[in-house]
């Protein structure tokens, strides 16, 4: 697990940052607030200017809830909103984003990726600033093997201002 600060991706990276939610009662009460505000703003709105970018916010906050079942993990979700685009590499491509200036930050390229369920499409987060790193900390499960923490911590530690290493310890259930 990589502690970054959250306030740099906010406010300087154009990344959007929630706190998952695993209550189905709050979420079919966003769903349905959502697509109110939506259908209000279809109704008003010729072109439809300002609705594509509610449907953005719409959709990217969609990614900040989770089933019940998976309540113990208390993640946060980062992320990036991106379109479909046929003529770029992967078929999509990161819109940008904006400061904590209003000023446009670039698109980010996309890369694919391997995962447990296959390919997976991801967008490597901004992680300095002017050669300020926001990685704040370091940290590796209780099945985390020696060698692995040791290529991790040669990899990121020095991309460290400042911060702690850490280790998390097994739960025992029962």
């Amino acid at each position: 697990m990589i502690g970054i600060d959250a306030d740099y991706l906010v406010h300087d990276a154009g990344v959007a940052v929630r706190a998952v939610n695993y209550d189905s009662t709050y979420f079919r009460d966003f769903v349905r607030a959502g697509l109110m505000m939506l259908q209000t703003e279809f109704q008003k709105t010729h072109p439809f200017g300002e609705l594509g970018r509610l449907v953005q916010f719409f959709a990217a906050d969609l990614f900040a809830f989770k089933e019940a079942t998976f309540a113990r993990e208390q993640e946060v979700r980062i992320s990036r909103m991106i379109r479909r685009d046929p003529t770029m590499e992967h078929g999509y491509r990161d819109i940008g984003g904006h400061d904590r200036n209003k000023e446009p930050l670039a698109a980010l390229p996309l890369s694919i990726r391997g995962s447990a369920s296959g390919a997976c499409l991801y967008t490597a987060m901004p992680l300095n600033l002017g050669g300020i790193s926001s990685i704040r900390s370091i940290g590796f499960g209780p099945r985390c093997s020696e060698e692995t923490e040791r290529q991790v911590k040669s990899a990121i530690g020095s991309m460290m201002s400042t911060g702690a290493v850490w280790r998390s310890e097994a739960m025992i259930e029962g």
